[in-house]
């Protein structure tokens, strides 16, 4: 599978890591896992909660089927997890899937945040990546009698959202080679 959780981008992440440093999940300037040393402590992963693990793969197969032509079967998993999957919003991600063939070779797609509101609504936004372009893809899951369906979903090449919230790194004095 060609997916990973890289880190969350929330302005909620700097608490949710001092809490785990306080639980003892990393410590102080270490990693949270192997990789993530170069990384700042605002981007360390965590770990998704068991409940929402099984939503990226949902998401990455999507990205997958689509990637090998199959367009169809791509909207067909949606399809199956969705409150609303009537015709208008099948087209929607038909033809969504069907401009991506524009951007290239498809290469991956990355966790990069969660947006938990509660217990039975996340948003999870991926970046999928393609030859000539990152896609933004926010895809907001809603719970009921412990089933989780699609509620709603947005993509976007404007990556504005997700660099604004990105942690910045000031540079104190940098000297040309």
């Amino acid at each position: 599978m060609r997916w990973r959780v890289v880190g969350l981008v929330v302005p909620a992440v700097v608490v949710l890591g001092l809490a785990g440093v306080l639980l003892g999940a990393a410590e102080p300037g270490g990693s949270a896992s192997p990789g993530d040393e170069q990384r700042p402590a605002e981007m360390m992963a965590i770990e998704l909660p068991v409940e929402e693990r099984a939503l990226m793969p949902m998401i990455a197969s999507m990205f997958e089927l689509a990637a090998e032509g199959d367009v169809d079967a791509a909207v067909a998993v949606f399809s199956e997890k969705s409150w609303s999957s009537n015709e208008q919003t099948t087209q929607k991600l038909a033809g969504f899937f069907e401009r991506l063939k524009a951007a290239g070779d498809y290469l991956g797609i990355e966790l990069v945040a969660v947006r938990r509101v509660s217990g039975s609504l996340t948003e999870l936004w991926t970046l999928a990546w393609y030859e000539r372009t990152p896609i933004l893809f926010k895809v907001r899951f809603y719970r009921r009698d412990g089933d989780w369906r699609v509620a709603n979903f947005a993509s976007s090449t404007d990556l504005d959202q997700v660099i604004e919230q990105a942690p910045l790194t000031f540079v104190s004095r940098y000297e040309a080679p």
